[in-house]
């Protein structure tokens, strides 16, 4: 490819069907989480030089480029709900069959927003259902990282700003309401134990 007038060495021509990176002799055993992130990173830099600087794939792309239509975007919606903390907006574009451009500029028109900041938003909210029904094994970072966030600041930060509270806060609500809700439930039993022996010992008596 020809960019600014010199050639590259990277594949864009594979690019151009969604900006698509590959790992050449990487062995990801281990770290693929973490090598994920850096791909959607890598991603999002390749689409930002392929949109502001012209080469010689101009023309395909603005070809490519167009708005998808609502039931693309509302497609693209069901993978970012159901495919995992791994999937990524690249990802659901070639499931979609439209270019990353394309994808962007139809969740612009079609949701005012971005499919990263749309796909952040469901995580979010994932996220934030599991904060508030926590099992035992509940943590901040096992949240986290099984919603796709593997940056736990930047997760702290953007869960703040959705619901006014970090997810620790929540996290901690929710266990003192579970334990007093529990605590309910012993001391209604204890009652009406007591309640019981109370009868049983009038019965036994002949009060009744």
């Amino acid at each position: 490819m020809i960019l600014g007038g010199q050639p590259t060495r990277y594949p864009f021509r594979a690019a151009i069907s969604g900006f698509r990176w590959k790992r050449l002799g990487i062995d990801v055993t281990g770290i693929q989480k973490v090598l994920l992130r850096t791909s959607d990173l890598a991603e999002a830099v390749a689409a930002l030089v392929l949109a502001r600087h012209p080469h010689n794939y101009t023309d395909d792309l603005r070809r490519l480029s167009g708005a998808a239509a609502p039931r693309i975007v509302r497609e693209a919606e069901y993978w970012m709900r159901t495919g995992g903390s791994e999937i990524s907006v690249s990802k659901v574009a070639a499931r979609v069959g439209v270019s990353l451009r394309s994808l962007e500029a139809g969740f612009r028109e079609w949701r005012q927003s971005t499919p990263t900041q749309y796909l952040r938003k469901i995580r979010l909210e994932a996220a934030r259902g599991e904060l508030l029904a926590p099992s035992d094994s509940t943590s901040v970072t096992s949240v986290a990282l099984g919603n796709g966030f593997f940056h736990l600041a930047r997760f702290s930060a953007y869960y703040r700003v959705a619901f006014g509270e970090t997810p620790g806060q929540t996290l901690r609500r929710s266990r003192f309401r579970r334990g007093s809700h529990f605590a309910v439930l012993g001391s209604g039993a204890a009652s009406a134990g007591r309640r019981k022996n109370i009868v049983a010992g009038r019965e036994y008596s002949g009060a009744y």
